[in-house]
């Protein structure tokens, strides 16, 4: 009994880690989606420069 308890938490903590990973990777992708675009990031680029 004990091992079948062990394995179904395996599996339930297996799903979790599975469920997390995605939502990171589909997280970062809708950061690199929504992120302004480069162009007009370096356009003011040497503004920042001192004299």
């Amino acid at each position: 009994m004990a091992q079948d308890f062990q394995d179904l938490t395996g599996h339930v903590i297996k799903k979790i880690v599975d469920v997390t990973q995605q939502m990171e990777e589909q997280h970062g992708e809708l950061l690199v989606e929504s992120s302004p675009p480069i162009a007009n990031q370096d356009a003011h680029a040497g503004l920042l420069n001192g004299p």
